[in-house]
């Protein structure tokens, strides 16, 4: 069987059963045919490591701290 890489570019909070089952979904749907390897980002790691089959990433490897602040428009600022 082929292994198939799936990168999730979205944090996912695998410590909620429900977002897990989510992504748990995506792989029953292709392990017929492939050994699915998913790739997701975690807000709280520091150092990436695999569960199972999922490989878990730090944010910030993807994304800057610009990303994720609050955006406010200022009509006074511009």
């Amino acid at each position: 069987m082929k292994d198939i890489n799936i990168f999730i570019p979205e944090m996912i909070p695998l410590e909620n059963k429900g977002e897990e089952a989510i992504i748990r979904g995506y792989e029953d749907s292709l392990s017929n045919e492939y050994n699915v390897i998913l790739h997701v980002l975690d807000r709280h790691c520091k150092t990436p490591y695999k569960k199972e089959n999922i490989v878990i990433y730090p944010n910030t490897w993807f994304y800057t701290p610009m990303v994720f602040r609050e955006l406010r428009f200022n009509p006074f600022n511009i």
